[in-house]
């Protein structure tokens, strides 16, 4: 049975543009005013018993209904692949990773998965990791472990540790970016260098500010919309560049992880906690 929530609507944009110029940082980035009210329905529910903290969705690079997710700290290197019906299909093991405080997953071109290791609550890392590994084109059923080949980089920030949730990859150039959370202060958006290196940290680079509380980021599948989310607003953006549009999220447990479908068409808003619904709003046209 469809459940429907209604959810307030401040607006919701989706990219129609190419690239701009990025916002200086330090400007003030105000979001658009109101318009309308969604609807909400329950896209799945994950009911795999291991994942207790789902921290982060991903849709599957091929043209299958998957979505990857992972624990928050405390878990082992594993990825989980949830079907449409919400069971565990399969469960992808980084071989050669570890899991210190996973708060993001992202695919990116050429059937790549991208796991953020970016939390630091206390603001001590040094530095921070993020894997990738291939997304296999057969998944194993019935919830079985497949070991996954890994590749591991590290960042650091240009000034000091920050906490981060949010990893964005683009899904077209393989650009990262890693949105930092902050209650007050100066959250920001960073991006990787263009090219990554795998023996020698690399350092990101603040392109823009970025709204309070960010916990979760994504780009639509054709990489033209960028959005990010708090746990209980979601921005949008035609580019880091301008004004985001906003929209006032439904109540969750604690609204870490978000995606786009396929289509491009809906925002899904997943959050922790056992057998979590993955909720989904629509995405709309901006103003111009």
């Amino acid at each position: 049975m469809s459940i429907r929530i209604r959810v307030s609507l401040v607006s919701v944009a989706v990219s129609i543009g190419a690239s701009a110029s990025l916002v200086p940082v330090g400007t003030a980035v105000a979001p658009v005013e109101a318009a309308e009210t969604a609807e909400a329905r329950v896209e799945r529910t994950i009911k795999g018993k291991a994942i207790t903290e789902s921290s982060g969705l991903a849709r599957s690079t091929y043209s299958r209904p998957v979505l990857f997710t992972h624990n928050d700290s405390g878990d082992s290197a594993r990825v989980f692949a949830v079907s449409k019906a919400g069971r565990t299909r399969a469960v992808l093991r980084l071989k050669g990773a570890s899991a210190v405080d996973w708060e993001d997953i992202s695919t990116g071109p050429e059937h790549s998965v991208w796991v953020g290791d970016i939390g630091d609550n206390g603001r001590s890392r040094e530095q921070i990791t993020v894997y990738r590994f291939t997304e296999p084109k057969r998944l194993p059923r019935r919830g079985r472990t497949v070991k996954v080949a890994t590749k591991k980089y590290t960042f650091t920030y240009p000034d000091r540790p920050r906490d981060a949730e949010a990893l964005l990859v683009h899904p077209r150039t393989g650009r990262l970016f890693i949105v930092t959370k902050s209650a007050e202060g100066d959250p920001g958006i960073y991006r990787a260098p263009k090219k990554l290196s795998r023996s020698s940290t690399n350092t990101l680079k603040r392109i823009a500010d970025a709204p309070l509380k960010i916990t979760a980021g994504t780009f639509s599948p054709d990489g033209k919309t960028r959005v990010l989310s708090s746990y209980t607003t979601a921005y949008t953006y035609r580019k880091f560049a301008g004004r985001p549009a906003s929209v006032t999220l439904p109540t969750r447990r604690q609204g870490e992880s978000l995606e786009v479908n396929r289509r491009g068409t809906e925002v899904l808003l997943g959050s922790e906690g056992e057998k979590s619904p993955v909720l989904a709003i629509a995405m709309t046209t901006p103003p111009s």
